[in-house]
């Protein structure tokens, strides 16, 4: 999936509730790397951040981790409606 990542993911990858859970899996992570790919992708698809930042401290990425997950609520389970 990091190989995906780094390609970029497309609109209709963006529509795939398993590819929003594993965004928000890798925003969640211990890599800094994968952190930073997860929220580029996540931000050129969806043009917002929801005040996330891969180099914050763990607490204010949860904060946004969970913005995301709001969103992606929204959107019935994926970053794209």
């Amino acid at each position: 999936f990091a190989m995906q990542l780094i390609s970029g993911l497309n609109e209709t990858t963006a529509r795939d509730r398993l590819i929003a859970g594993r965004l928000l899996q890798y925003l969640q992570g211990d890599s800094l790397a994968l952190r930073t790919l997860a929220i580029y992708e996540m931000e050129r698809l969806t043009g917002g951040r929801q005040n996330y930042f891969p180099n914050s401290d763990a607490s204010r990425r949860r904060d946004a981790v969970n913005r995301w997950q709001k969103a992606i609520d929204r959107n019935g389970g994926t970053l794209l409606p």
